[in-house]
């Protein structure tokens, strides 16, 4: 996704992290600038493993009310912005994983996604333009762009389910007593989301469901559920169009236990 050429027709001091995050949101609610496209729903499912890494499977169900052509989505994944206000790393990056990844097209429950045209910036492949898939200036130089043109079907029209499955690598921060998920899954849509949700799936751990605490400050009409020790739901309903998605996570550091030297970060102010 992103705000411009997207489509064609025919984004222990909790205090200060809230302040940041509230303060880095634009204030203005601006107009949906595709009023012609619905997102019904978006579904993340994120699955980590003993490393770190995070196993995301997002799914966008959305309804065209006239013809496009295309649609990218622009994936960020910088750990830190460049005016975080904490101590960290910058050898604490995360990576996005190249050789795993895929999408599924469907429309009217009949699959698609071996019709569409499917392109990816890290293969340097081409969109229908002929130019090379990349995210757009403005975006944040750790950040791959997947694009799909749906021509060969007649283009998006009617409703929609456009599934991605990918890899975000080293997205756990350990630090000297919890272990640290901060992550925006998109801070822009085409349009308001209807409706959606978030389920975190932890590795096997031996927590109690109180050491874990979740937060979602930005997630408008949101509802956080703390299942178990594994699993943590966040629902939420009415997200407009420049919001961000993103929540932060704290658990004990047990849960990961593969975690890589240069994503711990030992420091007396953390």
């Amino acid at each position: 996704m992103r705000k411009k050429y997207k489509y064609k027709t025919a984004l222990g001091l909790l205090v200060m992290f809230v302040f940041f995050l509230l303060n880095c949101t634009n204030a203005n609610v601006e107009a949906d600038p595709f009023s012609s496209i619905e997102i019904n729903q978006y579904d993340a499912v994120l699955v980590f493993d003993d490393d770190g890494d995070m196993h995301v499977k997002e799914t966008w169900e959305m309804n065209y009310l006239e013809r496009y052509t295309v649609r990218f989505r622009d994936i960020e994944y910088r750990k830190f912005p460049v005016d975080y206000p904490l101590p960290f790393s910058r050898d604490n990056i995360a990576s996005f994983d190249t050789t795993e990844y895929s999408i599924k097209v469907t429309r009217s429950s009949f699959d698609y996604t071996d019709e569409v045209i499917v392109g990816y910036s890290f293969n340097n492949d081409l969109d229908e333009r002929r130019d090379e898939v990349a995210c757009p200036p403005e975006s944040d130089s750790l950040c791959e762009s997947i694009f799909i043109n749906f021509s060969p079907i007649g283009g998006l029209k009617g409703l929609m389910q456009i599934e991605y499955n990918y890899i975000i690598e080293d997205v756990v921060t350990e630090y000297s007593d919890v272990s640290e998920i901060n992550w925006v899954l998109f801070e822009y849509a085409e349009s308001s989301v209807t409706k959606g949700s978030i389920e975190i799936v932890l590795p096997n751990n031996t927590n109690e469901m109180n050491d874990i605490n979740v937060f979602a400050p930005l997630i408008r009409n949101s509802n956080l559920d703390i299942v178990s020790n594994q699993n943590i739901k966040i629902k939420f309903e009415d997200m407009k169009t420049n919001e961000q998605l993103g929540f932060r996570l704290l658990v004990p550091t047990s849960t990961f236990s593969s975690i890589a030297p240069n994503n711990i970060f030992i420091d007396e102010n953390m």
